[in-house]
Formats: structure tokens, sequence, C-alpha cells
């Protein structure tokens, strides 16, 4: 009863509390991390094609039960291509 929710407001306004006083500035933005940094030369570099990966259709085997192929990133061929299988 009374008491419960005497309780409730006890530790909500604890951790309100607390929220508060975390000092946002120990915290990094995106525009300071490294891997934003990253990811934006990325985005830069493929502009707006629809696709960034395919298969490379050459590379393709088919067995008993499995499938075989490397996918490649269309917009850097000096990336290592990805094998499958």
């Amino acid at each position: 009863g009374c008491c419960s929710m005497f309780i409730l407001l006890f530790v909500s306004s604890v951790l309100f509390d607390a929220s508060i006083a975390v000092d946002k500035s120990k915290f990094r933005t995106c525009q300071q991390g490294s891997f934003c940094r990253r990811y934006r030369q990325y985005i830069s570099k493929i502009g707006s094609s629809d696709f960034v990966h395919e298969v490379d259709p050459s590379s393709v085997s088919v067995s008993k039960n499995a499938v075989h192929a490397k996918i490649k990133q269309v917009h850097d061929a000096a990336v290592k291509p990805l094998n499958l299988g």
C-alpha cells in the first residue's frame, strides 16, 4: 500500500538524481570517435551506390550439400574477398 508507494518514489528519485549527476564531458561524441570517422570515409567512397558487396560469379562452386563463393567489395578491389563455404 502506502509504504510500497513511498519506497518506489524514493528509489525513483535516487535513480533520477544519479542520472543527472553524470558528467557528459567525460564521454566522446561520434565526431571524436575513430569508428565514426572511418565510417564517414567509407560512406564517402561508396557514394550513392545501392550495393557495396557482390558475389564473384567465377568463384561459385556447388558440391553435394554445400555452396562455396567469394564476396567482394564493389568499390575497392584492394580489399580481400570474403570466402564463403
